[in-house]
């Protein structure tokens, strides 16, 4: 049952601990695994340790949001996740946002709200505008998306995902498979709509 096989997972994961004591990431699957487990407190105890020493880490971010969110800790929660999506906007797909529209409208509303409001800061990267137009993207401000978006291709050219929202399909896959990849017409775009985190996770 799954009872038993989260306490086998917890032992895997500490006696990976054991061995590679300074390897964060079982740290934060063992957070993943207390959230799932119920146990709130344990995975917040180890998010904000997380989530204090690697501000930028977006999944770090993102988890120690879900935790917050758990112990209705809700304006905490909300400033953590858009922090998180500032960083890495595809979680924006994830089923756990699909959740949030349904069950939590008023703190949807809420991230919606705060999303809009963040915008270019001094030293942006041209990533950090593919980010926002990723985020002013999915709000729907289509003009201010392109804007950030084609500021970003034009800085750095070899970012497939701005290029699919500007509606190049072309150079999207030529980034994503490469100029020799056979049949490159014929290659599939990721679904940017849906995305499990899991999958980013592995990407990241």
């Amino acid at each position: 049952n799954d009872t038993t096989y989260l306490n086998k997972a917890e032992d895997a994961l500490r006696e990976a601990h054991r061995c590679q004591p300074e390897d964060v990431q079982v740290d934060y699957l063992l957070a993943c695994l207390y959230l799932d487990r119920k146990e709130v407190y344990k995975a917040l105890k180890i998010m904000e340790r997380l989530g204090t020493k690697y501000p930028r880490n977006a999944f770090y971010l993102f988890t120690w949001s879900k935790t917050l969110y758990q112990r209705e800790e809700k304006e905490a929660a909300l400033s953590k996740l858009t922090e998180a999506i500032r960083y890495k906007p595809r979680l924006l797909n994830v089923e756990y946002m699909h959740w949030l529209r349904q069950f939590d409208p008023e703190f949807y509303q809420a991230l919606k709200l705060r999303l809009s409001g963040l915008g270019p800061i001094s030293n942006d990267t041209p990533t950090s505008y593919a980010h926002y137009g990723y985020i002013t993207y999915w709000l729907g401000y289509r003009p201010k998306a392109e804007s950030y978006l084609r500021k970003a291709v034009s800085e750095l050219p070899n970012l497939a995902t701005p290029w699919y929202l500007l509606g190049d399909m072309a150079k999207s896959r030529l980034l994503l498979y490469g100029a020799f990849q056979k049949d490159l017409q014929t290659q599939e775009i990721p679904d940017y709509t849906s995305v499990s985190e899991e999958q980013l996770f592995e990407q990241y």
